[in-house]
């Protein structure tokens, strides 16, 4: 079972295997910490999850107290592996300080530019996506963060509607999203992400 947690809860009356945090600031994340501890131990595994944001655009989201960080499409401009590293374990290590073991992050759609998602992936390129996402998740997880890749399975290139409200559609035939969008998702899985997250789309073509 999984909690979605906003400010006030007792944490120590919870009987969970996860936890989403959404609301709250750095000293309230962190005064869950100690509860979350004996949590753990009577459940034995609990997850504390944040769906982490860059800051641009759901700054309620983020810990006040905590840095806001560039979006993906900045630090994709920077175009370097090393920063990216340090990018993902400097997000990591705030995060972890607050009591935080599993991101939600990181977003690896190929969109349009009209979509909602426009700024969050790196690029839209295939191939430098994967290239610094990997650099990312490798920062995340070198200070025992768990790591996520999303959405699978990614996104249409003519559908701009939200998914949060709407069910979308992938109309991409298969052996193109195959070389593609599907390429992202492999080799970044193959890398060791630890989760892969899905999102609320139908893909028809891929039923045939």
């Amino acid at each position: 079972m999984w909690l979605e947690v906003d400010p006030p809860t007792d944490i120590m009356t919870i009987d969970t295997n996860g936890v989403v945090k959404l609301q709250s600031d750095h000293s309230n994340m962190v005064s869950y910490n100690n509860g979350l501890l004996i949590v753990r131990n009577r459940t034995g595994n609990t997850s504390v999850t944040v769906e982490k944001k860059w800051g641009h655009d759901d700054l309620d989201r983020v810990p006040v107290t905590m840095h806001l960080y560039a979006n993906g499409l900045i630090m994709g401009a920077a175009n370097s592996e090393e920063l990216a590293y340090e990018f993902g374990k400097n997000l990591a290590l705030e995060y972890k300080s607050a009591g935080i073991n599993w991101l939600w992050c990181q977003e690896v759609d190929m969109v349009n530019r009209f979509s909602g998602d426009v700024g969050r992936a790196f690029s839209n390129d295939r191939d430098q996506i994967v290239r610094l996402t990997r650099a990312f998740i490798q920062g995340i997880q070198s200070v025992g963060m768990a790591a996520t890749l999303k959405h699978f399975p990614g996104r249409d290139r003519l559908d701009t509607r939200d998914s949060h409200v709407v069910t979308g559609i992938i109309k991409t035939p298969v052996s193109q999203w195959e070389q593609e969008q599907g390429s992202v998702f492999q080799q970044l899985i193959d890398s060791g992400v630890d989760a892969v997250m899905d999102v609320g789309i139908t893909y028809p073509n891929m039923d045939d």
